[in-house]
Order: C-alpha cells, then sequence, then structure tokens
C-alpha cells in the first residue's frame, strides 16, 4: 500500500493533492493500520489490484450516511490501459450498492487521468467547482443514472 502510494505521489503530487513528504514520513505500521480499518470497518472499503505478485492499483470507497465517495483511485502508470481502472471502479460501486449506499459520487481534478476514465464509464460531472489545497480545481462525478445531489 505504501509503495503505490508512493509511485501516486512522485507521479501526480497535486494532481491527487498527495505530497510525496506526506507519504514518506509515515511509517509502514501507518498502512498497515490503514489497511486494516478497511478490512474491519463496515462505512469504507479497500480494493486493490494484483498482477502477478505485484499490487498494481487501489481503489477506497467510504460511506457517508447513504451516499458513498469513491476515491483514492489509482493504477501504476505501466499498468494502465489493461481495465484495471475500470475493474476497481466496479468493485468500488458493487460495495456501495451492497452496501446500501443509494448514491455514488467521486471529485476529480480537472488535470488527472480519471477524468478520460469517468467519461468512459458514463459518469457525468457536474458544474460544482472545488479546489484542492494546492488550489486545483476538480470536479464532482455522479454515474450519468444519478442525480448530482450530495
Amino acid at each position: 500500500m505504501r509503495s503505490l502510494h508512493i509511485k501516486m505521489a512522485l507521479g501526480f503530487p497535486l494532481v491527487v493533492d498527495v505530497e510525496l513528504n506526506e507519504v514518506l514520513e509515515k511509517p509502514d505500521g501507518h498502512w498497515k493500520d490503514f489497511v486494516h480499518m478497511c478490512a474491519l470497518e463496515s462505512d469504507q472499503a479497500l480494493f486493490v489490484a494484483e498482477l502477478g505478485a505485484s499490487c498494481v492499483g487501489m481503489g477506497h470507497v467510504r460511506l457517508q450516511d447513504t451516499q458513498a465517495r469513491l476515491g483514492m483511485l489509482y493504477v501504476d502508470g505501466t499498468k494502465r490501459s489493461r481495465g484495471i481502472g475500470t475493474a476497481l471502479v466496479t468493485a468500488q460501486e458493487n460495495w456501495a450498492h451492497a452496501s446500501g449506499a443509494s448514491s455514488l459520487v467521486c471529485h476529480i481534478p480537472e488535470a488527472s487521468a480519471g477524468v478520460r476514465l469517468a467519461e468512459e464509464l458514463g459518469w457525468h460531472r457536474t458544474d460544482e467547482i472545488f479546489y484542492t489545497r494546492h488550489g486545483l480545481i476538480e470536479r464532482m462525478w455522479t454515474p450519468k443514472d444519478q442525480s448530482a445531489a450530495g
């Protein structure tokens, strides 16, 4: 998990609002605790994609009342265009629906490769604009068959 976060921070430090120093300063125990809590708590789930013996992607989803927020989707740059991102989003959506979520939402920075994936999956970008802590513009996205509430 730590390795994927480091790759994410190295490749897209501002787009994903992650700074490499923040990732590196967290001890291994932090990442183990994060994975453990995702496995135990009923309000969140972590999906990890593996190819061979390597972790190549991750997606986190958290319930907030009846809304599921999909987040932290990352696929190693050398493993993209193989359907891994689609599989992770599908797993997040399936878990959210099985957990009772009536709506799904995610925030994607305009400069992120996630915009293309969201469009391919039929998600709709709302007109609402948000700013990351680094001042990047991001939009809220929802599945096209869902209203933009939330």
